[in-house]
């Protein structure tokens, strides 16, 4: 059983046509569902259908290319009432986006919709990524974010990645929003604009001590802390600094000590 499991678990929609017939023969079932949530589309197929593809040469289409093949009548998909009768009641492999599942061919047939999670509703902003829309759950929807959120192309998003941010603008305000994978298609929503503009202003007040420090040097000084040990030096100039309220030390500008010459008797000059 845990065998099977795993056969199904492993196939999508990139799965190949010879791998499903292959699947349908050990499994004894004569029928294959297409649940696509992207498609927002069913479509059916027997057996013996996909063999007759398999003998035209189809057999290292991918499962996805069924529905443009059926748009293009190079067959003709069952319909919802087909098998009928108590024949309605039988097994057939339906396949999503994601995996493969044995299920009565009426419930195969029912409308589509995305597989929520049990935790759905965990107080956490979630969504579901889908290729022409994203799903929030409530605590999402209470996001101040949350029409912006609504109103992402999914389309355009890095799918394939585990983490990635996206900008979202809400009343004339950028929002840099963290998305991390939970699930094949749930992930969770980060509210990160804070820490975003704090590493902005550190990486940009770090280019403008680079620039000043630099500076610095040309003009021949050097720049140290207050309290370092450093060689002898004429202090110059010293500047109190400051972070998020509080004083952190004080910059020393200054020159280097030039020290006096010493005559080869041993006395200075």
């Amino acid at each position: 059983m845990n065998k099977r499991n795993d056969v199904l678990d492993s196939l999508s929609f990139n799965s190949t046509l010879g791998e499903i017939i292959r699947i349908l023969y050990s499994i004894a079932l004569d029928y294959c569902v297409l649940r696509s949530v992207d498609r927002e589309k069913i479509i059916g197929l027997s057996k013996d259908q996909l063999v007759a593809l398999l003998e035209r040469g189809y057999s290292e289409n991918k499962v996805e290319d069924l529905f443009d093949l059926a748009e293009k009548k190079v067959f003709k998909p069952l319909t919802s009432e087909e098998p009928s009768g108590e024949s309605a009641q039988l097994n057939v492999l339906a396949i999503s986006e994601e995996r493969g599942k044995i299920m009565k061919f009426s419930e195969a047939n029912a409308n589509v919709e995305p597989e929520y999670p049990s935790w759905w509703e965990v107080p956490l902003p979630l969504a579901i990524l889908l290729k022409g829309k994203i799903l929030i759950n409530e605590t999402a929807d209470k996001l101040s974010i949350s029409k912006s959120l609504l109103h992402i192309n999914t389309g355009s998003l890095p799918l394939e990645q585990k983490e990635f941010f996206v900008t979202l603008k809400e009343n004339k305000k950028s929002y840099s929003v963290l998305f991390k994978q939970l699930d094949k298609r749930v992930y969770l929503i980060e509210d990160v604009t804070q820490d975003v503009e704090t590493a902005g202003d550190i990486v940009w007040w770090a280019s403008v001590g680079k620039a000043f420090a630099s500076k610095i040097e040309s003009e021949g000084k050097i720049m140290f802390k207050e309290g370092e040990e450093t060689d002898r030096f004429e202090l110059d100039e010293e500047i109190s600094c400051d972070w998020d309220g509080r004083n952190i030390g004080k910059l020393c500008i200054g020159y280097k000590a030039v020290a006096p010459k010493v005559s080869k008797k041993g006395r200075k000059k």
